[in-house]
Parts: C-alpha cells; sequence; structure tokens
C-alpha cells in the first residue's frame, strides 16, 4: 500500500507500508502493529541512515475525525531509507490501544514526519484501514459459536499389494482406490558411474553431458525499485560459462528471448550477485 502527502511545506515525500498483525495468539494479542515506511527528500533521493520523528495517530469515523490514540516514534532510517516501528510501543501521546473498539469503525492511520529527527511535522499522510487487525479484536470479539459437529476421519490403510488401497474411515465405512501402479521406466543401457537419469514421460534416459549446473538464491534486499539476487554455478560442464545472471518479467518464466530485465554477472562457476532495478512498485515480478 503506498501513500504520498504534499503540503506547501514539503520537504519529503514520505511512502508507506502498513502490515497488520494477522496473527491470533492463543493467550494475549499483542496491541501493537507493524508499519513501515520509505523516506525520500524533495528531490525523490532517499534520507538514507538518518534520525526522524514520527508521529503516529489512530482516527475514527473518518480520515479527519477524532484522535482516539496518539504516539511518537523517533526511527532511524536504514542503507534504502526505510523506517520500521511498532505502533503501540511509542512515546504514548494520548490515547490506550487497549481500550480501541474495533467495532466502532472506520478507523484511519495518520502519520506526520519530521525528516530533521525532532517534532516539527512537515509531512502529513492519512490512510484507511480497511480490514481490523483481527489479532486484537479477538480480544473483544463476539461469543464463541457452538461446537462443530465431529468430522469424519482415516482410521486405517491397508495394501492390497495389488497396486489398490483400501480406507477404512471412523464411521464404519470404507474406500478402495483404483490401481495406483505407475509406468515402470527402462533403465537405458551402457550408462557410466555418476550418470544423471532424468524421466523424459515415457522412460529414463541419461541427462545429456555438457549441462551446467546452477542454484538460485532467495530475493532479498527489496525497495521500492530494486531488489537483489543471484545464484551459484556449481559446474559449469562440457563448455566454459562466458556470462551469467538472472532475467525477470511481469509474466511467467521469463528467458533470455523473453524477459523486461536481465543482468550481466561475469563468468565462470562461483557465486554471483544479481541487482533488479527499474522496479515498478506494486507490481508482481517473475526471477
Amino acid at each position: 500500500m503506498k501513500q504520498s502527502a504534499h503540503s506547501t511545506s514539503v520537504i519529503c515525500v514520505l511512502t508507506t507500508l502498513l502490515l497488520l498483525a494477522n496473527t491470533l495468539l492463543l493467550a494475549q494479542a499483542p496491541q501493537k502493529m507493524s508499519y513501515q515506511a520509505v523516506i525520500r527528500d524533495a528531490e525523490g533521493e532517499l534520507i538514507r541512515n538518518s534520525n526522524i520523528g514520527m508521529q503516529v495517530s489512530i482516527l475514527q469515523g473518518s480520515a479527519g475525525g477524532t484522535a482516539v490514540f496518539v504516539e511518537r516514534h523517533f526511527p532511524t532510517t536504514n542503507e534504502n531509507g526505510l523506517v520500521s516501528i511498532e505502533i503501540g510501543d511509542g512515546v504514548n501521546v494520548t490515547g490506550s490501544m487497549v481500550e480501541i473498539d474495533w467495532t466502532e469503525g472506520p478507523y484511519f492511520i495518520k502519520t506526520e514526519t519530521d525528516p530533521g529527527g525532532g517534532n516539527n511535522y512537515s509531512i502529513t499522510a492519512t490512510t484507511q484501514l480497511l480490514s481490523v487487525p483481527y489479532a486484537l479484536y479477538a480480544e473483544t470479539g463476539g461469543t464463541p459459536g457452538p461446537q462443530g459437529e465431529t468430522g469424519v476421519g482415516i482410521e486405517s490403510v491397508e495394501d492390497n499389494e495389488d497396486g489398490t488401497f483400501t480406507l477404512y474411515f471412523t464411521d464404519g465405512s470404507s474406500f478402495t482406490t483404483p490401481d495406483l501402479t505407475g509406468p515402470m521406466g527402462n533403465i537405458p543401457d551402457g550408462n557410466l558411474p555418476g550418470d544423471l537419469l532424468i524421466w523424459s514421460g515415457e522412460t529414463w534416459v541419461a541427462a545429456q553431458p555438457g549441462m551446467p549446473i546452477v542454484t538460485t538464491k532467495v530475493i532479498t534486499n527489496i525497495t521500492e525499485n530494486s531488489a537483489e539476487s543471484g545464484g551459484e554455478v556449481v559446474q559449469q560442464g562440457s563448455f566454459p560459462i562466458t556470462e551469467r545472471g538472472v532475467t525477470w518479467s511481469t509474466s511467467e518464466n521469463p528467458s533470455l528471448q523473453d524477459h523486461d530485465g536481465m543482468t550481466s554477472d561475469g563468468s565462470g562457476t562461483g557465486t554471483f550477485t544479481s541487482m533488479l532495478t527499474g522496479l515498478e512498485p506494486g507490481t508482481n515480478y517473475y526471477v
């Protein structure tokens, strides 16, 4: 979710990402919500590794409604201009998260930011909470519903030794599966020790020589317009590795011929790091 606000005294742009706590705890739910923001200056440059001041208010009824909870935070942006706070864990100004009745919405989150680290707030942004933080609501929610009927489960399974299995259920019924035996592959003759066999769809065949072995890294360091990937060329196969990297696209299965972007990260075996740049906010990419 992206929210930007401007005024005559604006000296930076605030992009916000609201992450609501979506885990219903067995014990008391924590009265907190995770909140992240990317801070930029007037030229659109990230404000990196800097102390900023933030005031967070929860408004009831409308974007200009009554503030039922207000607190202040003094976080530090990271290398990517990102700050992370927990609403409910700041310096309290007024109100209490515990006393908010989430059934009496709608509610809005208002943020005021001072890029200088104080309380001279020059940026204001307000966004509606489109769903109730249900881990918090569950503490004061409605009466639990009636106990449901006991379901039917599998009591035991019998192997009939003919490719079928019989399942016996707790209600006394049973079910015998059709023959589940799959086709037997024919192992090719003349394979050397260490050969890798693959299933062609009809039979087992030896993998063709010369294919490199490559692993990929999990996507990390995701920002508004970039992300980090990479991998490792474990084995080059029969031919030298002249170029390595990753491709990405808004369509599934990007390739060298069909992609929205591609990196070039050296050659040969070993690990490599790939930086995906020029990404659009709010867009799904396949790598």
